[in-house]
């Protein structure tokens, strides 16, 4: 598991040690990663762009198995059906 933010590698290494996470939080502070999927929501904050909050879930060759998107950060897919995702 790996997570993808936009913040700078700087906070992410920060929100890794304080929530003890055991994956890496990978920065994207130009939202270059989020453009090649095309993640980008514009103005999300004010005239802020942010990505929409996305999970994907891979097979070990890299084929996507689902994908959940949405439309805010404040939700999140079932995690059920990601552990579904998986099977």
């Amino acid at each position: 598991m790996i997570a993808v933010s936009p913040d700078a590698v700087d906070r992410n290494t920060q929100v890794v040690a304080d929530l003890k996470l055991s994956f890496p939080v990978l920065a994207d502070a130009g939202m270059v990663v989020t453009d090649l999927f095309g993640l980008r929501h514009t103005k999300a904050i004010g005239e802020h762009d942010l990505p929409y909050p996305t999970t994907f879930v891979l097979a070990g060759d890299g084929t996507v198995l689902a994908r959940f998107e949405n439309a805010s950060y404040r939700e999140r897919p079932d995690p059920t059906l990601v552990v579904a995702a998986l099977s």
